[in-house]
């Protein structure tokens, strides 16, 4: 098939997509929240406090129900939020035994809901921030503070009396696993709900600098990005969705030897759509006990100019060369949880997500798949806490990658009447074509671009959570380096983090 044909399909997927996100279901259903730990939920339109929880409030943290309520201006104002003390410690990840640092990152969080009316609600969620190194290996720790406006919006519930909602201002795009967004943006979204039929169409860019430590990362800068969503759940645990990313990158390249301070480097301008579906499912299987089945998939197309950097300065650099290519490619993830049917109930799990590589970098298009850049990667199998399911220690981006994905884990012993679980996961990397690139948050050595084995990881979340006020989580991590390391094989990177949420 011609790239232009691939092209013209994928265009004719978009628009049907598109159309389906805006489409009216009319499910027989009786609408009730169907809500599942950590998972989704069908939105309340009618209920505006539960709406601006689902909307607002972060899939990570829970909130009592009853929170400070008083009135301002005769209309109810509830205030909530969470304390949390938190830390962080990793070690190895670039290979010279020198990059072990640690950290302590206390934050508090206050969330402002405003009822102007049945029609009309304002939220707004302010964080206060320390990040701190308290120990480094070189001995040079920096430590930092601030404020961070996460999310200031309105909603307009049931518009006109209709099934359509809208909301505008700085708010939170998250889905369940993760795996498309996990971003607060400046937008406008239109949501619609029908019983068991949710949707949502967006329009969004970066408006206003939030953080009183950083301006708009020139990632993000004049970039206009359109996101759908929609959804069909038709019991607790069955749900079929639809995802589309649209983005225009309007902010330009720096001329050929443009001279840049090194914090406004922006290496790609990307114009790419993304449009995937998503399922899970939940089946008894009898005296054999429960499976529950998810998976994934996704294709990203579009074209991009890349502009590459050298160092001229400190802290200047300086664009030495650019291109432009096509952009193509595609992913899945699949897993299936066995809950074995015995006293504790323990849950078995396995996974495989696949991202696809490039096998011909010097042809003028690049087809390994890349996620939206709005990604988390952050969800759970059965258990309380959600975790890096690709893993805690590298945590790496699913491009042009592998990941085999083994877990078990079983509820826990636990203080006073609240309720725990540990979890045990191991993953197996490998590129789908050897490269010397690999995306990862955290990794700074690249592979040798002949052996596709990255290596392994084994990572143990201990969670803990005791009602709608206390939450704590222990994840210790680690990463053998695999044959795409060359003489480095055999190597070990580690972290562990830890932290203790008070929800108010």
């Amino acid at each position: 098939m011609s790239h232009s044909s691939a092209l013209r399909r994928f265009g004719y997927s978009t628009a049907a997509l598109a159309a389906l996100l805006l489409a009216a279901a009319q499910p027989a259903h009786a609408q009730e929240e169907s809500t599942d730990r950590g998972g989704d939920s069908v939105l309340q339109v009618d209920d505006v406090r539960s709406l601006a929880r689902q909307l607002g409030v972060s899939l990570d943290d829970n909130r009592p129900e009853d929170q400070f309520e008083t009135t301002m201006f005769g209309r109810p104002l509830i205030v909530g939020g969470e304390l949390e003390a938190a830390g962080q410690w990793r070690d190895n990840l670039d290979l010279t035994g020198e990059d072990g640092v640690g950290k302590l990152t206390p934050e508090a969080q206050l969330e402002f809901l405003y009822l102007f009316s049945d029609r009309l609600i304002a939220f707004a969620e302010v964080k206060a921030f320390v990040d701190s190194e308290v120990w480094t290996e070189t001995g040079d720790g920096e430590s930092d503070a601030g404020l961070d406006l996460r999310e200031a919006w309105v909603l307009a519930p049931r518009l006109f009396g209709s099934d359509f909602s809208l909301q505008v201002g700085r708010q939170q795009y998250q889905d369940r696993r993760e795996w498309w967004w996990n971003e607060n943006l400046d937008s406008v979204r239109l949501h619609y709900v029908q019983g068991r039929f949710t949707a949502f169409l967006g329009v969004a860019e970066a408006q206003l600098r939030t953080s009183t430590l950083e301006d708009i990362s020139p990632e993000d800068e004049d970039v206009t990005r359109y996101l759908g969503n929609a959804a069909f759940t038709w019991t607790r645990h069955d749900r079929l969705e639809a995802f589309l990313l649209s983005q225009q990158d309007h902010s330009g390249a720096p001329a050929i030897n443009a001279v840049l301070d090194e914090d406004s480097q922006d290496e790609a301008d990307s114009d790419l759509t993304w449009v995937g579906l998503r399922a899970r499912t939940r089946q008894s299987i009898g005296d054999a006990g429960k499976v529950f089945l998810s998976g994934d998939l996704a294709m990203v197309d579009g074209d991009e100019t890349v502009t590459e950097f050298a160092d001229f300065a400190p802290g200047q650099i300086q664009a030495v060369d650019r291109f432009s290519q096509d952009v193509s490619g595609w992913a899945a993830d699949v897993s299936v949880s066995w809950e074995v049917p015995i006293d504790l109930e323990p849950v078995a799990s396995i996974a495989f997500a696949y991202g696809s590589g490039d096998d011909t970098p010097s042809n003028g298009s690049d087809d390994s798949f890349r996620q939206t850049g709005l990604q988390g990667d952050n969800g759970k199998f059965r258990g309380i806490s959600r975790f890096r399911y690709y893993g805690e220690t590298l945590r790496p981006e699913l491009s042009n990658l592998r990941v085999l994905t083994l877990s078990l884990g079983s509820p826990a012993p636990a203080p006073g009447e609240g309720e725990a679980w540990i979890e045990a996961v191991f993953h197996n990397y490998a590129q789908a074509e050897a490269s010397t690139d690999f995306r990862s948050e955290r990794l700074d050595v690249g592979p040798n671009g002949v052996d596709e084995h990255l290596g392994d990881a084994l990572d143990v979340i201990y969670s803990f959570e005791s009602g709608r006020r206390w939450e704590f989580e222990a994840t210790l991590g680690s990463f053998r380096y695999g044959d795409a390391f060359g003489a480095n094989r055999g190597e070990w990177a580690y972290s562990a983090s830890f932290k203790l949420d008070y929800n108010f």
